[in-house]
């Protein structure tokens, strides 16, 4: 029997690799044909142009030398049109195709053939990169469907390669598309800028110290905690995508529905080796992102001052300092994809995009989809901003746009579906929460008496976020009160004037966005405990604070210009002025908030773990043996050094079998958590008595309820 069993296995085995070259072979073979397609494609383009049916783009070297001087004279007029419209920051001339320099040989004109070359070649380019992406996207979904993409097998990997790779033909084609949409005044509106213009630009000057000081508000505290519960589960999922464990970014981590914000957590992980820093950075660096978004937007519609007073708001928002620097992935990345969303929604709206536009439109509402918590929820937003926009002009071009979309929304957000069918439970909690909902107002007196319940919970969340400040973990809707105030006023303000034709449509958007990421998942889904879902309203909130100042700051001005006519900048004045107002009503609250936002509440993972971390780092030499309790501190500490490569072996103490192995030189680590509900109190009995038959060394001072260090002398 067992050398039917050894048979047995070796036949799996090998029928295991003979299937795994076989795929290896389709795929190879697969991208083999496409080449040889292209190739061929890319040939008869070439012999067809060489016949004279298609001519290139023109040359200015050559125009320059036929042409008389007037030419030269309205090429420097369009020159000088383009750098009037990118707001007077001097171009770096095109010295290549420089008519002025006449010894500087032009590719084209040499006799080299670079392609695309014309209009048509962008578009057969665009479209072929995309045929192509979708194609190896199907072969993904093929790859995903043979097997558990959540493991490591070689299916998984394939699918995962695929899947990225026809994510990034995709964005490729997108970016020909754009291009072959360009009009020739758009291209000549394209400049080349030096690293002094950008420096010196008003919006690098104004927003770079804004960053750096929210930067610096949210990297101060974020080491004065130990590491939590979420964060740990994140780390050992980095972890384990860095060892090659696990290879797919839609599995699964613990109860969470998805891994994929483990993935840029892993990247951090390869150039920040301190793994706390790197789990609670992420959550800086998405916070970062998405004030520069919100300054961004206000500058495009309500101008440069009041997107300076906007990002500033936001930069000292409690509720952002706090959470940003807890590392909740799932929960702390948001704010940026609200905010970038709205961004792109709005050139959208505007009719200022491109193709390129509606490929990170589609890309990031995908990746929402994916994480299947709160953004999810932007998709309304997004596809009733794309319904205006084809109900405006519906021609073949918007068809063709909305087509697009699709195609790129699809690509992105394609292995969903397998994960579904495979994983119905991925959205059987947000079923749940809503079938539980439905009973409960079923069995209120009307379904509107119960929901109308739901409202004004939510609406008591939203006016008491001050009793949050403070407390341990994530919080609920945390502003100050000249917030609140300013965005339940602009609320009722952004209807009024957007009614009365004096602001712009889009604000209503703003509105409804905002409407749509509080009330939904409080309202329409049971709210649970879990009240940091309304985290995502963030930057939303503050956008309709920042309408109210700059509508306070017009009135002022208007009433001003009765006195001081021939006054100007009086708009700018006024808004210095509500700024500081601002300021000077809140410093209560702000003083409130600085005087504990960085010390940490007195709990087992701040005190005992913190603790235990820190001896090991101060204490313990690289390349040691540690034996620690079964707590709960054991895992938070030892992934901390695991993740990073430090070579530390830890071993669990579970029972006296654990410390057979204790040897000289080796260190025990005894947790003294007395005063927390994790103490093992048999743990911590048998470890000090183990302790007592070897001749040991304290390396710390001793404690009675902080952890201690024991060095094995003998």
């Amino acid at each position: 029997m067992p050398n039917d069993q050894s048979s047995k296995s070796q036949k799996q085995t090998s029928k295991q690799t003979n299937n795994f070259w076989l795929s290896i072979s389709l795929a190879l073979n697969f991208v083999l044909g496409l080449v040889s397609i292209s190739a061929l494609v890319h040939y008869l383009l070439n012999r067809r142009r060489s016949n004279g049916r298609e001519q290139p783009l023109s040359n200015p070297l050559e125009e320059s030398n036929t042409q008389s001087p007037p030419a030269i004279l309205i090429t420097e007029e369009k020159q000088l049109s383009a750098k009037e419209k990118i707001g007077g920051i001097q171009p770096i001339p095109d010295i290549k195709n420089n008519p002025e320099n006449p010894n500087k040989k032009n590719n084209r004109s040499s006799g080299i053939n670079r392609w695309p070359q014309t209009k048509q070649d962008y578009k057969r380019y665009a479209i072929a990169l995309l045929s192509i992406a979708i194609v190896i996207n199907i072969i993904a979904i093929v790859y995903q469907s043979l097997g558990d993409f959540t493991s490591a097998t070689n299916n998984a990997r394939l699918a995962t390669f695929f899947w990225a790779f026809s994510v990034v033909l995709a964005g490729l084609s997108a970016r020909f598309f754009t291009t072959y949409s360009q009009t020739e005044t758009e291209s000549e509106g394209r400049a080349r800028y030096s690293i002094r213009d950008i420096i010196f630009n008003r919006t690098f000057l104004s927003l770079f110290p804004i960053l750096l000081l929210a930067l610096v508000l949210r990297v101060v505290p974020i080491m004065n905690r130990g590491l939590q519960l979420d964060e740990w589960y994140w780390l050992d999922s980095a972890k384990y995508i860095l060892k090659g464990v696990v290879v797919s970014p839609f599995a699964f981590i613990g109860d969470y529905p998805t891994n994929l914000p483990a993935y840029p957590l892993a990247f951090l992980l390869l150039i920040v080796r301190n793994a706390m820093l790197a789990v609670r950075l992420i959550g800086v660096i998405y916070s970062l992102i998405a004030i520069s978004l919100v300054y961004f937007f206000v500058k495009k519609t309500l101008g440069f001052t009041a997107a300076v007073c906007g990002a500033l708001l936001m930069t000292f928002s409690a509720w952002d300092i706090h959470m940003s620097g807890l590392g909740y992935l799932n929960v702390n990345i948001s704010p940026m994809l609200v905010a970038a969303i709205l961004f792109l929604l709005h050139q959208v709206w505007e009719q200022k995009y491109t193709f390129w536009t509606l490929f990170g439109l589609a890309f990031l509402t995908a990746i929402c989809i994916h994480l299947l918590y709160v953004p999810t929820f932007l998709a309304v937003p997004v596809g009733l901003v794309l319904l205006i926009h084809w109900m405006r002009r519906h021609n073949g071009r918007r068809m063709k746009e909305i087509v697009l979309f699709g195609l790129f929304f699809f690509i992105v957000m394609s292995p969903i579906i397998q994960k579904v069918i495979q994983y119905p439970d991925t959205i059987s909690r947000h079923s749940d929460y809503l079938q539980q909902n439905l009973h409960l107002s079923s069995e209120a007196e009307t379904p509107l008496d119960y929901y109308l319940g739901q409202f004004i919970l939510v609406h008591k969340d939203y006016i008491k976020g001050d009793l949050n400040v403070g407390t341990q973990g994530l919080w609920g809707i945390t502003f100050d009160p000249l917030v609140l105030a300013l965005s339940m006023a602009g609320n009722i303000l952004i209807v009024i004037q957007v009614l009365r034709k004096k602001s712009h449509p889009f604000w209503l958007v703003v509105i409804f966005t905002f409407s749509v990421q509080l009330l939904m998942p409080f309202v329409l889904l049971y709210r649970t405990e879990s009240v940091w879902r309304a985290y995502p309203i963030l930057p939303l909130v503050y956008l309709i604070a920042i309408f109210v100042l700059v509508e306070i700051s017009c009135l002022m001005k208007w009433i001003a210009r009765k006195a001081m006519p021939d006054r100007k900048n009086l708009f700018t004045v006024f808004m210095a002025v509500n700024l500081a107002l601002y300021f000077m009503i809140n410093l209560p609250w702000f003083g409130y908030f600085f005087s504990v936002y960085a010390k940490p509440e007195d709990t087992y993972e701040n005190t005992t773990c913190h603790a235990a971390a820190e001896l090991i780092a101060q204490k313990i030499p690289k390349g040691s043996v540690i034996y620690m309790a079964e707590e709960l501190c054991f895992p938070l500490v030892s992934i901390l050094y695991d993740s990073t490569g430090d070579q530390y072996h830890f071993v669990k103490v579970q029972s006296e079998d654990s410390l057979t192995g204790l040897k000289k030189g080796d260190y025990v680590l005894l947790f003294n958590s007395r005063n927390s509900g994790y103490f093992l109190a048999d743990l911590q009995v048998m470890l000090e008595q183990k302790l007592g038959e070897h001749q040991t060394e304290m390396v710390s001072p001793p404690y009675d309820t902080l952890p201690v260090l024991y060095l094995i002398k003998k």
